[in-house]
């Protein structure tokens, strides 16, 4: 596996948390997507790639926010570049609500021009240079970018639900940002696709899972679980696995590698197992 990291331009920053190569060999084992705070687009530029799920996803596509694992399959050695986007990033460039795409992998030719996507995938295998690679993606990108900055309240409000992992009751939260729940609902909606609980149920999950060297007990007591039984409840529902099964299931060499790549924003990082 050959895995290269790379910072957005100043141009996309504020929508892109970085940027992906990587290539898998042949026979690579498949990686499970975890719950994240970050929809992904994938530019392929090797063979095809298979996904669980109602969409039969084979090529360049985009994932919005998941709420529950999923598996993709490599189909021969696989060549991407992966847009890791800002939790409110999305949005800025996919036409769409994004409440659409939660929990599913949608092929990019049903979002943007499918000439322009295959164009891209030609242009992305013709060159060995990531970046090229990388600049010929952030071109597509900026030609489909349609809102000129995200709001700046909404920022915050997301960035400090990082901050605070994910505890702090959604009506405080609504409050401290002068709004009832019903409008952070809305709001959230419109720039997520999830909801303030659910989207917060997803933080803290990802912040239990990068402490998860400590005792059970205390990682529900400084994640914000009312109790290990809470905590529990959350791993069966979000990732389908007690959080002993998630302990011993150690994740593949590629997911290790992904995982470690530095986070960028106050949003965890793992999620691949």
């Amino acid at each position: 596996m050959r895995l290269a990291v790379f910072p957005p331009s100043p141009l996309l920053a504020a929508w892109v948390e970085d940027f992906w190569v990587f290539e898998l060999d042949p026979g690579a084992a498949p990686l499970v997507v975890l719950p994240s705070t970050s929809s992904f687009a994938c530019f392929v530029f090797g063979a095809a790639i298979e996904a669980d799920g109602p969409e039969a996803a084979r090529g360049s596509a985009f994932s919005g926010l998941q709420t529950r694992p999923f598996e993709l399959r490599p189909v021969g050695g696989l060549g991407a570049v992966v847009v890791r986007f800002a939790p409110w990033g999305a949005g800025a460039f996919v036409r769409a609500p994004l409440d659409a795409f939660v929990d599913r992998r949608i092929e990019l030719e049903v979002l943007f021009a499918p000439s322009a996507v295959a164009e891209l995938e030609d242009r992305l295998a013709e060159t060995t240079d990531d970046a090229v690679r990388i600049a010929l993606v952030e071109g597509f990108l900026l030609r489909a970018l349609h809102v000129p900055a995200p709001p700046p309240a909404l920022v915050q409000l997301l960035r400090e639900v990082g901050a605070r992992g994910g505890t702090e009751p959604v009506h405080h939260l609504a409050r401290r940002h002068g709004l009832s729940e019903r409008q952070l609902e809305r709001r959230l909606g419109a720039a997520l696709g999830l909801g303030p609980k659910r989207f917060a149920r997803i933080v803290r999950l990802q912040a239990a899972l990068a402490h998860a060297e400590a005792p059970w007990v205390e990682i529900a007591s400084d994640c914000g679980y009312t109790d290990q039984a809470h905590l529990i409840r959350d791993f069966r529902h979000l990732l389908g696995l007690t959080p002993e099964a998630w302990r011993r299931h150690a994740p593949s060499a590629a997911a290790q590698r992904f995982n470690r790549v530095p986070g960028t924003s106050v949003f965890s990082n793992t999620v691949f197992l």
